[in-house]
């Protein structure tokens, strides 16, 4: 039997020729086999004498065993051998069997050829899709063989051992080492969620394997378009998977041929496409964005996605991105783009679009500036100076330059060489150290500070004619060179921007021979206000109480109200009359207003002024008589005198009230002062009108007491 199986041994099989005489002696001197030779013949009807490695595995397995093989159970006890041999994984020992599975997982088309094994095995491979490189390959490697133009694995050995939960393992272990490496700057996924990708991956790999030439590129793209977005990766697999036309990945126009597809089904348009909800509520964290400042959280993105490097602090705004999933760090904390779809949906189109919709003061010209050539340089400077607030600095200086980039680069010329204590990063310490200081008129031009006192004027609310106030503050600018914004803010700060008070504050300031002479001056403007206040009284021929003028029956209590509106339009709404006790109270004797209160302010108009007697806002007057009671009991034990009036200040304008005691009567002359008037003006107003209201109220001949 031995001399027939040496004759059946091609010559390159010589060398088995003493292993299985060794072997068959040995089974006949052990007593382990009753027909030793039956066993080698069974031997290689499992595994053809070509596949002699795997040969002297199985001969080693009988080796091994400690049974006796009885005649005519050769074939099963050899199989069962081997069968126990692969439940048992003890393979690994085996320096052949991992240098076959090696030489596959080594191949850079691995899991195409893991794939393409597993169709074998599952007898469920269509040889008009397969790709022949890698069917030569397995067939080099002696996994599997064609036998009439049917593939199947090569021998019973490889059948068991590399079986197809064994593939489907290792398909599984390489998919999970290819998504560990492209999606290595995802450190926030979990182990969990990864083998959940994994297993997502594994699900499609049948049908993807179909799908394409090359498997293993193909997975790459798949992952390298969708970290770490598990709907997108989904979807990605979906859409490939269902793919009508195979994707060949042979070269560059095919690689191009895939990403038109994707961009056609997932990008362009991408508003009413499948990923529409995703991506809206990907594009909803950035830009509702609640923790900071969603214009700096998009700037910083705009660098991240053109690959520059972000010339300013921002890892709160890095921090926030990682969370919306738009971007991602590396190892080495880069933040990048979380993939290339991300990087076409939310482009550099799209930023500008959101950008743009910000509302935010100046944004046009903040946009702009962020596009100069010299803007990191600037805000490299800006940073140094101000390392905790340089955003809110920046946004400050285009508040004041807007469109003039010119203005704000000699600003920062100027606080590059400045030197300032570390308290300076607040804005109004900014304002005093920077915009309003001395030195500023070093770098700046007078056509500068007429711009920039423009600006400052623009900020002012509910002033009218402030064109004609701003070209009044213009004129400081001829006078003053060191910085006419110290004068323009002190002016503003005292008028309110009022148009006549702010023209005859600063015709006073720049007459020749005027106490205000320089910047340095500035705290004397004060004093100029009392004689613009006498200047006022004159123009409006209000006497005092100590006037002597005999003229009093010349005017009536209603042409003084009119009067007083008049001249008071600038900061005063209205002047009203009215009783505060009785069943009259909250009725109005006399009243005047500004003209424009019935106008502009009509809601206004008839709460106060109402229709006959008075309106909503006077129904509950009668309560001040309690008030001014409180009020003059609190002034005779403290010794303060009489009650004058008493000013209320809200959020949005001051009222002053001063209670006339005639005989025992109180009645109340309401002054209502416009919103943002200067507080000054109506106490100045209220103290030069009340002692001649009082005098023509009792000389008023349709004034009757009432007892």
């Amino acid at each position: 039997m031995i001399q027939q199986l040496k004759q059946s041994f091609e010559p390159q099989y010589e060398h088995l020729n003493q292993i299985l005489v060794e072997f068959v002696i040995e089974l006949q001197n052990t007593s382990k086999a009753s027909n030793p030779q039956m066993v080698v013949k069974k031997i290689f009807e499992l595994v053809k004498p070509k596949y002699s490695k795997c040969v002297e595995i199985i001969l080693n397995l009988v080796r091994k065993f400690e049974g006796s093989i009885k005649e005519g159970d050769e074939e099963s006890t050899v199989k069962e051998l081997v069968e126990n041999f692969a439940n048992k994984q003890e393979y690994e020992d085996s320096v052949h069997l991992q240098e076959v599975i090696n030489k596959i997982l080594e191949s850079h088309r691995s899991l195409s050829l893991l794939s393409l094994y597993l169709q074998i095995i599952n007898k469920d491979i269509d040889l008009d899709d397969i790709n022949q490189k890698d069917i030569e390959y397995l067939i080099e490697l002696g996994l599997i063989v064609s036998q009439n133009n049917v593939f199947q694995v090569s021998n019973f050995l490889y059948e068991q051992i590399f079986n197809g939960d064994f593939i489907e393992q290792e398909l599984k272990n390489k998919v999970y080492k290819l998504v560990l490496r492209k999606w290595e700057s995802a450190p926030e996924l979990s182990k969990i969620q990864k083998q959940d990708i994994v297993n997502i991956i594994s699900e499609n790999i049948s049908e993807l394997a179909k799908k394409t030439n090359n498997l293993d590129f193909l997975l790459s793209l798949i992952l390298k378009w969708s970290k770490p977005d598990l709907v997108l990766l989904k979807s990605l697999l979906n859409f490939i998977g269902e793919a009508e036309n195979k994707i060949l990945l042979c070269d560059k126009e095919g690689i191009k041929k895939i990403a038109n597809l994707v961009r056609s089904h997932f990008i362009e348009n991408w508003q009413t496409k499948p990923l529409s909800k995703h991506f809206n509520l990907i594009q909803e964290n950035v830009i509702k964005n609640k923790n900071g400042d969603v214009f700096w959280l998009l700037v910083t993105y705009r660098y991240i996605l053109n690959g520059k490097e972000i010339p300013f602090k921002a890892e709160k705004e890095i921090q926030d991105l990682v969370k919306s999933k738009l971007i991602l760090t590396n190892p080495e904390n880069k933040p990048t783009v979380a993939n290339d779809i991300y990087k076409a949906v939310f482009d550099e189109d799209w930023v500008l679009q959101k950008l743009a919709q910000i509302n935010k003061p100046q944004i046009h010209n903040l946009l702009a500036w962020l596009n100069n050539d010299n803007f990191e340089d600037n805000i490299t400077i800006l940073q140094n100076k101000f390392p905790n607030n340089f955003k809110i600095i920046i946004e400050e200086i285009i508040s004041w330059t807007h469109e003039h980039q010119d203005i704000a680069q000699r600003i920062i010329e100027f606080i590059k060489v400045g030197i300032f204590s570390p308290d300076s990063e607040g804005i109004d310490k900014f304002n005093k150290n920077i915009i309003y200081s001395p030195n500023l008129g070093n770098y700046l031009k007078p056509e500068d500070f007429k711009i920039l006192i423009t600006n400052r004027v623009a900020k002012l609310e509910g002033v009218n004619e402030i064109n004609q106030t701003n070209q009044s503050m213009l004129q400081l600018t001829k006078k003053f060179r060191h910085n006419p914004l110290i004068i323009a803010e002190k002016i503003l700060e005292l008028t309110n921007g009022e148009q006549n008070f702010t023209q005859n504050l600063v015709d006073l300031i720049v007459q020749e021979g005027g106490i205000i002479k320089t910047e340095q001056d500035v705290n004397n403007i004060q004093g100029l206000i009392k004689s613009l206040d006498n200047s006022n009284q004159e123009e409006l021929n209000m006497p005092t109480d100590n006037s002597n003028n005999n003229n009093d029956n010349t005017i009536t209590l209603q042409e003084l109200f009119e009067r007083i509106a008049e001249k008071g339009r600038g900061f005063l709404k209205a002047i009203l009359l009215v009783h505060l006790q009785g069943d009259n109270a909250g009725e109005i004797l006399e009243s005047s207003y500004n003209g424009e209160l019935d106008q502009t302010e009509d809601e206004i108009y008839r709460n106060l002024i109402g229709r006959g007697s008075g309106g909503k806002a006077l129904e509950d007057a009668g309560n001040l008589s309690a008030v001014s009671e409180f009020w003059n009991k609190f002034a005779e034990k403290t010794e303060l005198g009489d009650l004058e009036y008493s000013i209320h200040a809200f959020n949005k304008g001051s009222v002053i009230v001063a209670v006339l005691n005639l005989e025992g009567q109180l009645y109340g002359v309401f002054y209502l002062g416009k919103s943002g008037a200067p507080r000054a003006r109506l106490v100045n107003v209220c103290e030069q009108t009340i002692p001649q209201i009082k005098k023509l109220f009792v000389q008023d001949r349709d004034f009757v007491f009432v007892k």
